[in-house]
């Protein structure tokens, strides 16, 4: 072999053997969490960075600023931000118990306002026996 190919073969090594490396130590960062380790789960965080990018390029500010990184294919956000859309999600989910709540309430008013209907029609067929 040539010494230019013994080079190339060298930097090739040299460059699989940082990608080892970079893949074995990403993620490390406990500040940041990614979609495979997030409470949100991969989903609803991968929405969740996206939703900080898009709120990101509106406002004219740096995603990072929001707590929200795209490194490849790895989506992350930062403790804080997770803290944050935990909390949004209780609170949503909150929000939404409440309402069907109040909405079988009203089913249930409405059926009993029916039957009393019903009861009342009876007893005016009975001739208010």
């Amino acid at each position: 072999m040539s010494e230019a190919a013994d080079i190339a073969d060298i930097l090739r090594g040299l460059r699989a053997l940082k990608r080892l490396v970079d893949g074995e130590t990403r993620g490390v960062d406990p500040r940041w969490v990614d979609q495979a380790n997030s409470a949100l789960g991969r989903r609803l965080h991968i929405e969740a960075v996206k939703r900080r990018f898009a709120e990101a390029e509106a406002t004219g500010v740096s995603p990072r600023e929001l707590g929200a990184r795209i490194e490849g294919r790895r989506y992350l956000l930062s403790q804080e931000s997770m803290a944050a859309e935990m909390g949004a999600r209780a609170a949503r989910g909150m929000a939404k118990a409440k309402a069907r709540k109040q909405e079988r309430e009203m089913a249930e008013a409405g059926e009993n306002d029916a039957y009393l209907q019903a009861m009342a029609a009876m007893q005016a067929v009975r001739g208010g026996r």
